[in-house]
């Protein structure tokens, strides 16, 4: 059963108990919260408890306010979010270094797979395009990386990718291509002018 549902039934047993207690006071003031929850419960696990608990959510009107409160608990959340209060102690979370860390390794997987699909998509490879050409975003990327962190962390990447036997073939048989294509430019020149008649 969701917590609705269970919100809702709960409701209506206590609206049941509410009516049949107020016939006798004394009996009222007599039953303990736990004789009450019991009860309840005990409602809930009979067929005619399920039963209402189906009729009451079948109730357009019912339904109307469940939606109403979700759309209440969105607009609260939305609202928590982003107050100014939360901004700084989001700040402050993203400025931790072992936050952001165990953030990441956390989402790694679904950020990965999110990543991968959003690549996919030709408008946001598009707005990705446009936000990267951006002076604003040119001059982010330029202020990082003249920080002395992320510098190390570059020079250190680069040293490792060279060092790297795969890239090392990579970069090999691109210089030889290059040379083979260089040489049978100069081949054909050579032949062309040759085959030119004197003058």
């Amino acid at each position: 059963m969701s917590k609705k549902a269970l919100g809702v039934a709960i409701a209506c047993c206590s609206i049941a108990l509410a009516s049949g207690c107020s016939e006798g006071s004394d009996e009222k003031n007599a039953d303990s919260y736990s004789d009450e929850k019991k009860m309840i419960v005990d409602v809930l696990e009979t067929d005619e408890g399920k039963k209402a608990i189906q009729n009451a959510l079948a109730d357009k009107n019912v339904k109307a306010e469940l939606i109403m409160d979700e759309e209440t608990i969105k607009k609260t959340i939305e609202t928590t979010l982003t107050s100014e209060k939360e901004m700084d102690f989001w700040k402050k979370a993203f400025s931790d270094h072992d936050f952001v860390k165990a953030l990441a390794k956390g989402m790694k997987s679904s950020h990965t797979d999110l990543l991968k699909d959003l690549m996919k998509d030709p408008e946001y490879t598009a707005l990705l395009t446009d936000v990267l050409k951006s002076a604003d975003m040119q001059k982010e990327f330029i202020s990082i990386l003249k920080e002395k962190d992320v510098r190390k962390e570059l020079k250190k990447l680069v040293t490792e990718t060279l060092e790297n036997p795969l890239y090392q073939e990579q970069i090999s048989d691109i210089l030889l291509k290059a040379s083979d294509e260089k040489s049978s430019k100069k081949s054909e020149d050579s032949s062309s002018s040759q085959s030119e008649p004197s003058q």
